[in-house]
């Protein structure tokens, strides 16, 4: 009897031990493959993390994948591609993990979607030919060394709620030599050091070279005030929220943003209007009214229209 009840403890110990592993590799298993796109869950499996996998070409990430919101590109997720072109992220991903598109060296264009609030550490270090990216409004921390050799960066313009950038976050970019930035209180810059001497610097050290910062219509002392900031030369103050200067012809012309993607344009006389975005693209070219003319639909951030900056909500 007791032969059979030491048996059938063994076998139970046996079996639970069995269970227990089974549990712990199923517990493991927290990566899924949809579409192509590597994904792993979050801690309370309620939203995706983009992980790595062999990405090449031009990859679009959905806004849901198996019935999940996709909200974060995890850690080092597209570093390292040398055949990846391009990558479009949905309006769902709110972060951008460390070495996110680190030395992906032909990686030609990233968009962000309109949710990222957070770009990690290194996250584009050494991606040589992306473009000029577009930040969302969003956007409010950039990581430590974010862009480093973004060798064709020539101008970046920082959205109004960024309070915090790493530092060094555009070391090692020669062609940028101008840059936008959009709030009334200069977002912090974190320190660095150079031969042991702290410094607060965006790019290889404290000389900006001809640099042109360009800031908010009454906030150029702040800024020159503001370590990090403070090296900058050239300090120009621009108008963000409307324009009274531009011309066409003899009619001036007023733009402003009253609402979330609208471009509203008063003109004195009949005039034809052209619209850039930050990177020289031209994204409206029109004829309008004496009067105001309102377009929807119109992408957020900073545009030039007929020559003047303004910023559409």
């Amino acid at each position: 009897m007791n032969k059979h009840l030491s048996y059938f403890r063994s076998s139970l110990l046996l079996f639970v031990l069995l269970f227990a592993s089974c549990g712990e590799v199923l517990a493991a298993t927290k990566t899924v493959i949809i579409d192509g796109i590597k994904y792993k869950y979050s801690k309370n499996k309620d939203y995706l993390i983009v992980v790595s996998a062999a990405y090449s070409g031009d990859i679009v990430i959905p806004d849901t994948a198996g019935g999940l919101p996709v909200k974060e590109v995890g850690s080092s997720a597209f570093s390292e591609l040398d055949d990846l072109k391009s990558v479009t992220l949905p309006n769902t991903v709110v972060k951008i993990g460390d070495y996110a598109f680190d030395s992906s060296k032909n990686l030609e264009n990233v968009l962000l979607g309109d949710s990222v609030k957070t770009i990690g550490h290194w996250a584009f270090r050494n991606c040589y030919n992306l473009n000029e990216m577009k930040f969302p409004e969003s956007l409010e921390t950039i990581g430590n060394y974010c862009f480093d050799k973004n060798l064709k960066m020539t101008e970046v313009t920082i959205p109004a709620k960024v309070t915090l950038i790493g530092g060094y976050a555009f070391e090692g970019n020669p062609q940028l030599m101008k840059v936008y930035s959009l709030s009334t209180t200069p977002p912090d810059i974190k320190k660095g050091y150079i031969d042991g001497n702290e410094i607060y610097t965006l790019f290889d050290d404290n000389d900006y070279g001809d640099r042109t910062l360009y800031v908010p219509k009454g906030t150029k002392e702040s800024y020159k005030l503001t370590f990090g900031w403070n090296q900058f030369k050239n300090v120009e103050e621009i108008e963000t929220t409307s324009i009274n200067t531009a011309k066409e012809g003899n009619a001036t012309l007023t733009a402003f943003s009253p609402l979330k993607g609208t471009l509203s344009v008063y003109a004195e006389a009949e005039s034809n209007i052209t619209v850039y975005n930050a990177y020289g693209q031209i994204i409206l070219k029109d004829k309008v009214n004496a009067g105001t003319t309102s377009f929807t639909g119109m992408p957020s951030g900073l545009v030039i229209i007929n020559g003047k900056k303004v910023v559409i909500r």
